[in-house]
């Protein structure tokens, strides 16, 4: 219940579990997935390719060894807090009403909040978050603040157009002579 207001481990590392014996060997996954990487396998179970504007979804069936991740709870969602503040007028929603992103990258975590305040944890040392290295390690909280923001980037670029298909001459005379211009190119 109201899970949207935490990027903590133990939130974000939830069984994904597939069922496809043909495609899936049983047992268990150890490699870093994502949920959008379902786009990917299930167009490529359909013999589909995806789209290059999902450069970020790989197929499952061939997960990355080590791969960063994000992960974001994006908008702040008072709406279930409401009935908290007709009971308690005073309460602070200020912690809550806040947007939080989650980069892990190697054995690092960053949370960074739409406040301002950011959280740094070693997961190898310290799977369950609880102590905060933000402010002993700048170095880290840059470096991974900086992948991060280049990462959000990539994903809000959008792929290198397509390259016109080239027509033949014999092609773009046919163009030509029935009306439909005479450029060395098609625009499809």
């Amino acid at each position: 219940l109201d899970h949207q207001f935490s990027v903590h481990e133990e939130l974000l590392r939830v069984p994904l579990v597939i069922h496809d014996p043909r495609a899936f060997p049983a047992g268990r996954e150890s490699r870093p997935v994502m949920t959008q990487d379902l786009f990917a396998t299930l167009l490529s179970r359909a013999g589909l390719p995806a789209p290059r504007t999902a450069r970020h979804s790989l197929d499952l069936r061939s997960p990355q060894a080590a791969r960063p991740r994000l992960s974001e709870y994006p908008a702040a969602m008072l709406d279930p807090l409401k009935d908290l503040l007709k009971a308690h007028p005073d309460f602070d929603l200020k912690p809550w009403a806040r947007s939080l992103r989650a980069w892990r990258s190697g054995d690092f975590k960053l949370i960074r909040s739409s406040d301002g305040r950011h959280e740094l944890y070693n997961l190898k040392l310290d799977p369950s978050e609880q102590k905060n290295l933000a402010l002993s390690d700048s170095a880290a909280v840059d470096r991974l603040m900086a992948e991060m923001m280049s990462f959000k980037k990539l994903l809000r670029r959008p792929p290198a157009p397509a390259k016109p298909n080239q027509i033949s001459d014999d092609a773009n005379a046919r163009k030509t002579a029935t009306g439909y211009g005479g450029g060395a190119e098609e625009d499809e």
